[in-house]
């Protein structure tokens, strides 16, 4: 994994749950989702939705992903508020320095993350 994605992404990500947890439970009663639902689309337990939902737990990008497919949405429609957002493109302006490798490394990860 590249550095440009390691624990500083993990750890701003983790500071925002309370975006994701609001963006989650919007889209999951719009798409008329109960909680047991989603975790069964998504492949998680349902008692880790509530705590998403409640902003009670941090959780893996690999989650957030699967609450996205599972929601229909992308994975930055979970992250939609513009600090986090912002990050994000923080990242792809800090690469300026990054090698070939390291900007393909962080192209696959962010296409696999966050779609095209």
């Amino acid at each position: 994994m590249s550095k440009y994605i390691g624990d500083e992404f993990i750890d701003y990500f983790n500071k925002h749950l309370d975006i994701i947890a609001i963006n989650v439970k919007k889209y999951r009663l719009k798409s008329g989702m109960k909680k047991n639902e989603l975790a069964e689309k998504a492949g998680i337990n349902s008692d880790s939705v509530s705590k998403i939902e409640d902003a009670e737990t941090a959780m893996e990008l690999e989650t957030l992903c699967r609450l996205a497919y599972a929601l229909k949405v992308r994975p930055t429609q979970l992250l939609r508020d513009g600090d986090v957002t912002n990050y994000y493109l923080k990242l792809l302006h800090n690469m300026e320095n990054a090698t070939e490798e390291e900007i393909e490394d962080f192209n696959e990860w962010a296409f696999k993350t966050f779609g095209e």
